[in-house]
């Protein structure tokens, strides 16, 4: 189901599909197991469930999303943390924020938790969610969470303070993927309509093309360098590489031109009150104009999406 690098490289981690953690050794290629936590899934479905990570100093290895609550195992001390087991409720995601260890999970009264791992406390009030998500991530920087779900759209959380960071990120099916783009103050999502669409955060403002892919997205995962997204797929088996630099040439644009550009591409300006206005074919040209006064020789972008003049 999952696997994660330890920080020291020494060690692989591995979560099966029935609850089992093993390590791999890189250097001696030996495989020890570590725990299982009985999972109420069988083993074939749904695949994409369940997910593992080690902290950043590498002591505590953390798998979630296979049963209620998520397993802390204590890798100097190869022992269980009992508390979170215990604890009902689906977990999504956990991230690591300085020496916090936190857990996203929806629980039974339509919510969605935090919990300070591994004693399990509630670390802000619950963020009341209507639907139930398919995703739940962290951003790098620990202050944004983004979530997909049934309501066919994503959206974007500061989860501190329990309120919504603009408008949805509408789709035209079930959003099932997402992923904060490194970097940048951008998240993509995608799902059962099978495209990949940027939006920059908090405006709501598409950015940069379309991706069009052969079926439902299922994951969508940056490469460590955010040179590259991965993308991959369920009815098809297929898998998708793209050269993130050449599809988004806007990170060399100061934000006005960034803005201006994602206004062409969307054929859309921002209302002050939240979301989208269409642009007249007038005040589209307007803009194309403006834009190929200051960049003549933009690359790989041939400004397609408005209408035409």
């Amino acid at each position: 189901r999952a696997l994660a690098v330890h920080p020291s490289g020494e060690w692989i981690a591995l979560l099966c599909g029935d609850g089992q953690a093993l390590e791999y050794s890189v250097t001696t290629h030996a495989i020890r197991s570590l725990f299982r936590f009985a999972s109420p899934h069988p083993p074939v479905a749904p695949l994409h469930n369940g997910d593992c990570a080690y902290s950043p100093d590498g002591r505590w290895l953390v798998a979630w999303g296979l049963n209620d609550g998520c397993f802390v195992w204590d890798c100097a001390t190869g022992r269980t943390c009992v508390e979170p087991v215990a604890d009902s409720g689906t977990v999504f995601d956990v991230d690591f924020l300085g020496d916090m260890m936190l857990s996203a999970r929806m629980n039974q009264s339509s919510g969605l938790d935090f919990r300070a791992l591994p004693a399990g406390a509630p670390a802000v009030p619950s963020i009341p969610y209507s639907n139930w998500p398919f995703l739940v991530r962290f951003h790098p920087g620990g202050e944004w969470i983004l979530t997909t779900g049934r309501d066919r759209a994503g959206q974007v959380w500061d989860w501190r303070g329990g309120r919504r960071v603009g408008p949805p990120l509408p789709h035209e099916g079930e959003v099932m993927a997402g992923a904060f783009v490194p970097g940048q103050p951008w998240a993509v999502t995608g799902g059962h309509d099978g495209r990949i669409r940027t939006w920059a955060i908090p405006s709501g403002m598409p950015m940069g093309p379309t991706l069009e892919m052969p079926a439902t997205v299922l994951t969508l995962q940056f490469s460590p360098t955010a040179r590259s997204l991965i993308a991959c797929g369920f009815f098809g088996g297929w898998i998708g590489l793209y050269d993130w630099e050449r599809l988004f040439p806007e990170a060399s644009l100061n934000p006005d031109d960034a803005r201006l550009l994602a206004e062409l591409d969307a054929s859309a300006t921002i209302n002050a009150e939240g979301g989208l206005v269409p642009l007249s074919a007038a005040e589209w040209l307007a803009r194309w104009k403006e834009f190929r006064s200051r960049h003549p020789k933009f690359p790989n972008h041939s400004l397609s999406p408005g209408p035409t003049p």
